[in-house]
């Protein structure tokens, strides 16, 4: 395999720091935005860790309710077909649902990962999850 047995992201600083989403139930967002953090930092997207917009990902994904619950995959495909924004770039997180800004703010331009796609598989061990990559 062209995969090693044991892979540390960690360590080598491509996974980011955890987040405090407080009263939003925002899970989705802050997952499937971590997700795409850590990969573009592997696929050297960036240069090191960037924190993305899970504000924008939360008042833009209109497949998702915002604060109010959601799932990762739509997440992914909002990003995938959209693009995010870093952090520093769209509005601070609030926790809470606004009207997506993503226009404003120059999306179309600045937005990061767009056309990246997802596998949903319940994959529960490492040699099934080698064998998908």
């Amino acid at each position: 395999s062209k995969y090693p047995v044991y892979k540390n992201w960690y360590k080598e600083g491509k996974v980011t720091r955890p987040y405090e989403q407080g009263s939003c139930g925002g899970c989705w967002a802050f997952s499937c935005t971590a997700a795409v953090e850590s990969l573009a930092a592997i696929n050297n997207v960036e240069k090191h860790i960037t924190e993305y917009s899970v504000q924008q990902v939360i008042d833009c994904c209109e497949d998702n309710l915002g604060c109010t619950g959601g799932w990762m995959y739509q997440g992914l495909q909002y990003i995938g077909n959209n693009g995010v924004l870093p952090k520093t770039e769209y509005a601070t997180y609030s926790q809470m649902q606004h009207a997506c800004e993503a226009k404003k703010y120059n999306n179309e331009q600045k937005g990061r990962m767009s056309g990246i796609g997802y596998i949903e598989k319940d994959a529960r061990d490492n040699d099934e999850l080698r064998e998908i990559l």
